[in-house]
């Protein structure tokens, strides 16, 4: 929602489903196996976030960006093919159960009357509930993209582009220890 000309107000949720949901596990012996838990499904947490543009020009537009997650999520789940009634552990849960903050900057500029591009940076940090923290996240992201007609008013506007996102999920801890098979990093293309 916008609140003024630069200044953006943003509240977000959101509902998860995860069908024939499986976990890896090693064995004593050395052997992989794994658990089925079947579908999981439930509500996410809750952001609010608030975006505010501090330059706007020919310069570019720069942008700061932050939120604060509220752990409204369902963080209690039991896989529908377990053998008890104990929750699923928190990486697999819809909800966390914490509340995370996120702080970012976003930036976009012509580069010519038909270019244009876009770029942006945030980090996720996210506290930990019953000795379990998942892993802080870095989001970037930058986009170049061709407008095919020289006047931005012109209807229908029709455009290419190239965009890349890099997601880095740093690796969870559990009683204070790092869990090897948890966090690492995505690479997207996506051209259009």
């Amino acid at each position: 929602y916008g609140l003024s000309e630069d200044l953006q107000f943003g509240y977000s949720l959101g509902y998860y489903k995860g069908n024939d949901l499986r976990e890896g596990h090693l064995h004593a012996d050395g052997s992989y196996g794994y658990h089925e838990y079947g579908d999981v499904s439930g509500m996410t947490d809750h952001w609010m976030t608030l975006k505010r543009r501090f330059m706007k020009g020919e310069n570019g537009h720069l942008a700061v960006l932050g939120g604060v997650k509220f752990p409204f999520g369902d963080d209690d789940e039991v896989g529908e093919k377990s053998n008890s009634n104990a929750p699923l552990e928190a990486a697999l849960q819809p909800g966390s159960g914490t509340f995370d903050l996120m702080l970012g900057a976003a930036y976009s500029r012509y580069l010519s009357t038909q270019v244009t591009f876009d770029t942006s940076l945030s980090y996720t940090y996210r506290t930990k509930e019953d000795d379990y923290k998942i892993g802080d996240l870095v989001l970037y992201g930058a986009a170049l993209a061709y407008r095919f007609s020289e006047n931005v008013k012109e209807l229908p506007a029709f455009s290419a582009f190239l965009e890349m996102n890099v997601r880095h999920l740093l690796r969870n801890r559990e009683d204070g220890e790092t869990v090897h098979n948890s966090g690492g990093t995505t690479l997207f293309l996506a051209p259009g």
